[in-house]
C-alpha cells in the first residue's frame, strides 16, 4: 500500500526524511512502522511512501502523521486506467493541414505522453521519440524499459505524431513535427497508480515540455486527490504546460468524470460517435462540475497498431501496421495534436489562452446537455480563424497561405466536425 504526502516546502520534506531515516536502504521509521521511499518529487514537495497493510492498522494512518505540521495532506494512492474501449462505427477523417490555415505541424514542440509505452520499432515512429523513462515501479524498482506496449501508448503516439510512412501519408498524424517523450506509468493492461503518474509529471516539468497528454482516468467513485489537483495547477499556471485530458470511459450516467479530467487546470474532452452525438462511454459531468469543456471524435479512428494489442477494434492491413481504435483516449490524442498545431502557430499562448480559444471554437451539439458535451464539438477551423483574428500567427500569414495552396498531401487522421469544407466520411 502507498501513501502520498504533500509538505509545506522541499526543505520541510528533507528535514522530515532526515529525522525519520532509520539508515536501512533509505527507509523511514514512523511510530514503529517502516515505510519505504518510492518517489520524492520537487515541483510540488511530495513524498510517496510504501508499506505493508498486513503489518499495521490502516485506520491509524491519519493520526500517525498528524503531529507533523509541515505535512499539509496525506492521501492513499489511487488506481488509474487508460481510457480506450471497443466500438463498432467506422470513421475516416481529414486533417486541418489541408485547409487554408495550415500547415502547422507542431515543429519541435515537446509533448510528454504518460501512458503504457510506445513501440519505437514501428516504422511510422522513426526518430520521433526523444526521451523514454519508466516510472512504473515493481517492488520499489523501475521496471525494465519494454520494447513496446500492448497498443494503447502506440495508438496515442500515432494520432499525434505518426509519419504515415507505411501508408504513403494516408494515416499521418495531426502534428508530425512534434517531439515525443515516452513516460511509462501504466502496465500493458492499462492499469497504473497516481503516485507513479505524479513522478512522471514531475520529470516532465523538469524536462521543459510544452504539453502533457494524459489519456487516462480514475474511477468516478474515487475520492478526489487534492495533491493531484495542486500538482496540475502548478504545471499549468506556473510552468505554462498545457495539460490534455478526457472524461474517461465511464459514461453515460451523471458524475462519471474521474481524475484528471474533473480538474479546472486541464483541457477536458468528451467523445462523439460518427453521427456527432456524445458517445455512450464518454463520461458526464454534473451541475456542480463544468466538464467536459468540449467534445472530439472517439470512435473507430485509425492509428498505429501493435500486433498483440488488445485495445484495438480491428486491424486494417495484412501487415497490421494500422488499426481502428475507439474510446476517450482517442479524443485526448486528437486534442493534443490540435493544441500542438495551435502552439506552432502562436507559441506565446499560455494554457488559459488556449482554453479560452478552444471554448470559443465549438459547434453546439443539438439536444445535448452541457454536462455531456460541454460547449459542443470542437472545430479546429474556427479555432484557427479566431487565432488569426485575436493573436495573429507567428509565421508569415501570406507565406503560410502560399505553402498551403501548393500542398497536395492528404492527411486522414482528424475529424473537423460540421466543417464540411474539409471533412469526408466513409
Amino acid at each position: 500500500m502507498r501513501l502520498i504526502l504533500q509538505f509545506s516546502s522541499n526543505e520541510a520534506m528533507a528535514k522530515y526524511l532526515a529525522s525519520h531515516d532509520n539508515g536501512t536502504d533509505g527507509a523511514i521509521h514512523v511510530e514503529a512502522t517502516t515505510f519505504r521511499r518510492v518517489h520524492e518529487l520537487s515541483i510540488l514537495p511530495v513524498l510517496v511512501l510504501e508499506f505493508s497493510a498486513d503489518i499495521m492498522d490502516t485506520s491509524k494512518i491519519d493520526s500517525m502523521f498528524a503531529p507533523e505540521s509541515s505535512i499539509l495532506c496525506v492521501e492513499p494512492d489511487t488506481t488509474l486506467y487508460l481510457s480506450t474501449n471497443a466500438a463498432s462505427t467506422i470513421l475516416d477523417v481529414d486533417s486541418i493541414n489541408n485547409s487554408i490555415y495550415g500547415p502547422f505541424h507542431g515543429e519541435s514542440i515537446k509533448i510528454a505522453i504518460v501512458d503504457s509505452g510506445i513501440d519505437i520499432t514501428h516504422p511510422d515512429l522513426e526518430r520521433c521519440i526523444v526521451d523514454k523513462h519508466v516510472f512504473l515501479l515493481k517492488d520499489g524498482i523501475s521496471a525494465e524499459i519494454p520494447s513496446s506496449d500492448t497498443g494503447h501508448g502506440t495508438a496515442i503516439a500515432g494520432i499525434i505524431r505518426g509519419s504515415g510512412k507505411q501508408s504513403t501519408g494516408k494515416f499521418k498524424g495531426i502534428a508530425p513535427g512534434v517531439d515525443l517523450l515516452d513516460y511509462i506509468a501504466f502496465n500493458g493492461s492499462g492499469k497504473g497508480f497516481l503516485s507513479d503518474v505524479l513522478a512522471s509529471l514531475d520529470f516532465a516539468a523538469k524536462s521543459n515540455v510544452k504539453m502533457i497528454c494524459m489519456a487516462f482516468s480514475s474511477l468516478p467513485s474515487v475520492k478526489i486527490s487534492k495533491i493531484f489537483e495542486n500538482y496540475l495547477d502548478i504545471l499549468a499556471n506556473t510552468r505554462d504546460i498545457v495539460l490534455c485530458a478526457g472524461t474517461g470511459n465511464f459514461g453515460p450516467e451523471r458524475g462519471t468524470i474521474g481524475m484528471p479530467g474533473c480538474f479546472d487546470s486541464v483541457l477536458t474532452t468528451g467523445s462523439t460517435t460518427r453521427s456527432f452525438k456524445v458517445a455512450p462511454f464518454s463520461g458526464r459531468g454534473y451541475d456542480g462540475l463544468k466538464k467536459p469543456d468540449f467534445c472530439l471524435p472517439g470512435e473507430k479512428i485509425t492509428s498505429l497498431n501493435v500486433i498483440d494489442s488488445f485495445f484495438k477494434d480491428s486491424s486494417l492491413d495484412e501487415n497490421e501496421y494500422y488499426a481502428r481504435f475507439s474510446g476517450n483516449s482517442i479524443s485526448v490524442a486528437i486534442l493534443t495534436g490540435i493544441v500542438a498545431m495551435i502552439l506552432d502557430a502562436q507559441p506565446a499562448l499560455k494554457p488559459e489562452d488556449v482554453k479560452k480559444l478552444l471554448l470559443a471554437s465549438c459547434n453546439k451539439i443539438r439536444k445535448t446537455a452541457e454536462i455531456s458535451a460541454g460547449r459542443g464539438l470542437l472545430s479546429p477551423v474556427k479555432a484557427f480563424v479566431k487565432l488569426k483574428q485575436f493573436y495573429g500567427f507567428s509565421k508569415d500569414y501570406n507565406k503560410v497561405l502560399m505553402e498551403t495552396l501548393v500542398t497536395t498531401a492528404s492527411l486522414t487522421f482528424f475529424v473537423i466536425a460540421l466543417s464540411l469544407m474539409f471533412a469526408s466520411f466513409i
